[in-house]
């Protein structure tokens, strides 16, 4: 009885890590430079993460569409303290995503990252 418990246990506990590590490996990471951009959640959240102190914004743009441009996005713009900007769309997924630097005149965003 006692080796059906533990294997139950067993069981039980691979399961919670296969789930949580499905989930992590679910996300889709869009780089620019050092900063870069995450989903999470389901794909309903963002996350853009400034990692340079070098005085420049940081954005993660997002789309729920494939064929649309930006369709909402989240700014991390307090350079490298170990805290990033989060959001999502509040209703639908994220379908694609990219992270944008802030120059003098304009943002400069890297290619989309399909999720």
């Amino acid at each position: 009885m006692r080796s059906i418990r533990k294997v139950a246990a067993a069981v039980a506990l691979s399961a919670i890590v296969v789930s949580g590590s499905y989930a992590t490996a679910g996300a889709v990471t869009s780089f620019h430079g050092s900063d870069y951009s995450q989903d999470y959640s389901a794909k309903t959240r963002l996350r853009a993460c400034d990692l340079e102190s070098d005085s420049n914004q940081v954005k993660g743009g997002w789309s729920t569409s494939l064929t649309a441009g930006e369709t909402g996005s989240v700014t991390d713009s307090d350079g490298a303290n170990g805290v990033c900007a989060t959001g999502g769309p509040g209703a639908g997924t994220i379908k694609r995503h990219h992270t944008c630097e802030k120059n003098l005149f304009s943002w400069d965003c890297d290619n989309w990252q399909t999720t």
